[in-house]
């Protein structure tokens, strides 16, 4: 029944001769192979797109900020969290 269904998806080939040679999985994994082949689309090329290039507008540098990292040591022997 699977190489008679093969058959059909090929469009040509003896669906006896495929039974006797072929495995149910490469007969099935053949019908999948048809199938994708008449449902991909028609490649074609693609059209030239013209495209607009806009130059960069200068971008405003972040100043650098430095900050001063407590380690542990150093909250444990000084008392004031303001610095």
């Amino acid at each position: 029944m699977f190489a008679e269904m093969l058959v059909q998806a090929r469009g040509y080939g003896d669906a006896d001769d495929i039974a006797k040679t072929m495995s149910l999985v490469d007969i099935i994994y053949e019908m999948k192979k048809e199938e994708v082949k008449k449902e991909e689309p028609e490649k074609k090329e693609p059209e030239a797109v013209e495209v607009e290039v806009k130059k960069a507008e200068p971008v405003e540098e972040e100043p650098n900020v430095i900050v001063k990292i407590k380690d542990f040591w150093s909250r444990l022997t000084h008392d004031s969290d303001t610095d």
